[in-house]
């Protein structure tokens, strides 16, 4: 009887373990890591990926499922994808069925299926096309060769005399066999086209999907005219990626993209592929139509408005291999790449990055790091404002720095003003949200033609029109519809307007800025200045009015003075032990039973204090702020480690901790951890 053949594989669902399973006689030696298989979990059958073979099981064989099946129509998952969903499951606290559910969702999943069934549904029609072709041949060729036989056996059996009788035997043997060979020759085109058709098909549907089969007419790297500045950074840049680290690339958006361009022509024309991540669905979109003007149909976009088949068809491509620069956001992260030769994250410092819910809630820059240390591909992250993290890797030499070359920052010369709302409404200088001083700026940029935003954070739009209506009853106000604000008064969000850039003579007010500085987040300070940076640089010809109530806020002062804010965050968040120092991770308790929440919440917190003490062989001490409730029904535990050889030891604890806890309790399903929040 020949040796059973076992295998584990992991399940898309929430289960923090691989399941053995045998392989059926059938099918042994056949089924390889990364294939696609199906299962039976209880009672249900589910989807499976295979993470290891030959595995020896540690429970009774009697005990053990056969797979119900092979998934032979579907691609198998990638050594690459693998170790990616491994890492992401270990790093964050997450299962690896959460990571393998987040990489192939279950609408991926039948979206693959249905189109594995068309293929074989379309390979059947066109094998009984090919077949009914062949034997119409065969039948032709049999039928030509059958008159010629009968033809010469009558000739033989004629005397010399009968000339008339052989002249019209060979006539209409002539005239049969030209019938014949019409139809034989038709026949034969038939199935020339329909052999054809077959290698040509998956070259049409990549066309039909907008993009064609790389190697048609061959790939021609684009010029990119770069100025002196650019040329230098890119000289610079090519030198620094032969170290192996990432690249800190930090300058303006206009010239950072130079400097991408030059670095993905480089790539592509190396026949390699270049995955560059941006944070917004918008943001792809916007940089579709230059990267098709450089680079043509090698270019993909990839992000969750694109329809289920869509994106399938842009994991085809990428399948077939070939150079392509793909353009998503975070779950582009999950494509299975080939021949991945440049990566880029540009915008590093956007917190869209991080996904917060569901698990797992991994952070799409620091996981590019990891994709591109398993593909061997350089990586670069582009800022204006780079996050701390990302400098602070820079300074103990983690990460290579490379700087644009630009203006410092410089002491306000006007142009940034900061109005204390506070000191305003002591001495009656305010009129609802509008400082005096802000109105008298309004007014005199509309005397001069120039236009105006005005920036609301967030929420409805309609009392600050109105408000702004009875100010200025004489202005055009509306609210911001245009990429660039027209003339007039426009009012906008915070999230419509951050990448805006403004004319010259502009005027751009942050109508209140207080609620930027969140009073139980560490990294407020820090998106703050980054925030007002920008707003600075892109309002660099006009003038941009903050009003606030905290005007001696030092990221206030420090642009005023011309500073960079970065130092001096750094050395507070080392004085108080916040990261880069330290390493954070969230417990959120979600529940709607407020006593039961507060309950748990200090249940857990005095459980965490005696499994994470020093004594019990953890080293440094770890920190614990809360419970403090973040939302209606949620509680969140913050863990604070320190950063050394022994946090990824600390983490496993806190995790068995939250596990044991929740089991005991029965408070599964209410614990979610965050590892490195934003």
């Amino acid at each position: 009887m020949p040796q059973a053949e076992y295998i584990q594989v992991i399940v898309p669902v929430r289960l923090d373990q691989a399941f053995t399973y045998r392989v059926p006689e059938g099918l042994r030696g056949r089924v390889g890591v990364g294939a696609r298989v199906k299962v039976r979990l209880g009672p249900r059958l589910t989807d499976a990926v295979v993470v290891a073979t030959g595995v020896t099981p540690d429970l009774d064989p009697a005990r053990i499922r056969d797979i119900a099946g092979l998934e032979e129509g579907l691609e198998p998952i990638t050594p690459e994808e693998i170790r990616l969903w491994l890492f992401i499951s270990d790093y964050y606290l997450c299962t690896q069925g959460e990571v393998f559910k987040c990489a192939y969702p279950s609408g991926k999943i039948r979206s693959e299926e249905t189109a594995a069934r068309a293929r074989e549904r379309a390979e059947a029609s066109q094998q009984k096309l090919l077949s009914a072709a062949r034997e119409r041949v065969a039948r032709l060729e049999a039928e030509m060769t059958a008159v010629r036989s009968r033809t010469d056996e009558a000739l033989a059996g004629l005397t010399e005399r009968a000339v008339k009788t052989r002249q019209k035997l060979l006539e209409a043997r002539d005239a049969r066999l030209g019938r014949l060979q019409e139809v034989l020759d038709a026949a034969r085109a038939t199935l020339a086209g329909a052999e054809g058709s077959r290698v040509e098909g998956e070259g049409r549907g990549l066309q039909a999907a907008g993009m064609n089969p790389v190697g048609e007419g061959g790939l021609q790297p684009p010029a990119f005219p770069l100025d002196k500045n650019e040329t230098n950074a890119v000289s610079e840049l090519t030198h620094a990626l032969q170290s192996g680290k990432p690249i800190l690339l930090q300058g303006g958006p206009a010239a950072r993209h130079e400097c991408y361009n030059a670095l993905i022509a480089e790539t592509l024309a190396q026949g390699q592929s270049a995955l560059m991540l941006v944070p917004e669905v918008a943001m792809t979109e916007a940089f579709e139509a230059a990267a098709k003007g450089s680079f043509g149909a090698q270019t993909l976009l990839f992000h969750s408005r694109e329809t289920t088949a869509r994106r399938r068809k842009m994991a085809d491509a990428l399948r077939a291999g070939g150079p392509r620069l793909l353009i998503g956001t975070r779950s582009a992260l999950f494509l299975p790449f080939r021949d991945l030769g440049l990566v880029i994250v540009d915008e590093e410092q956007d917190r869209s990055y991080k996904q917060d819910s569901p698990a797992p809630r991994y952070n799409a820059r620091d996981c590019a790091i990891v994709l591109a240390g398993i593909h061997g591909a350089p990586i670069v992250l582009g800022s204006a404002t780079p996050s701390l993290e990302s400098l602070y890797n820079c300074s103990v030499g983690r990460y290579t720095p490379v700087r644009l070359e630009e203006a410092p920052l410089t002491p306000s010369d006007g142009r940034l003003r900061i109005i204390d709302t506070a000191a305003e409404r002591r001495k009656r200088g305010m009129k609802g949200s509008f400082s005096i001083k802000l109105i008298d700026e309004i007014r005199h940029t509309l005397e001069q033609g120039g236009p105006v935003l005005l920036i609301r954070l967030w929420g409805d739009l309609g009392p600050t029109l109105e408000e702004t209506r009875a100010l200025f009853p004489d202005a055009n106000v509306q609210p911001l519809t245009e990429e660039v604000p027209a003339a007039g008064i426009r009012i906008a969000t915070l999230a419509q307007t951050k990448r805006l850039s403004f004319a010259e003579g502009s005027l751009v007010a942050l109508l209140q800025a207080d609620p930027i500085f969140g009073a139980q987040d560490f990294r407020a300070d820090e998106r703050a200045a980054q925030l007002l940076i920008r707003y600075r640089e892109h309002c660099a010809a006009g003038t941009f009015v903050i009003q606030t109530s905290r005007a001696a806020h030092p990221v206030f002062q420090d642009l005023l003075a011309g500073r960079d804010p970065a130092p001096a965050l750094l050395q507070e968040r080392k004085d108080f032990g916040y990261p880069p120092f330290t390493r954070i991770i969230d417990l959120r308790l979600d529940d709607p039973n407020p006593k039961r929440l507060k309950l748990m919440g200090d249940l857990l917190t005095r459980r965490l204090q005696e499994t994470l003490r020093p004594g019990v062989g953890l080293g440094s001490p770890v920190r614990l702020e809360g419970p403090f409730e973040t939302a209606e029904g949620e509680s969140t535990l913050r863990v604070i480690l320190a950063k050394d050889r022994r946090f990824p030891e600390r983490k496993r604890a806190l995790k068995g901790a939250v596990d044991d806890f929740a089991r005991e309790r029965r408070y599964a399903g209410f614990i979610h951890l965050d590892v490195d929040p934003e």
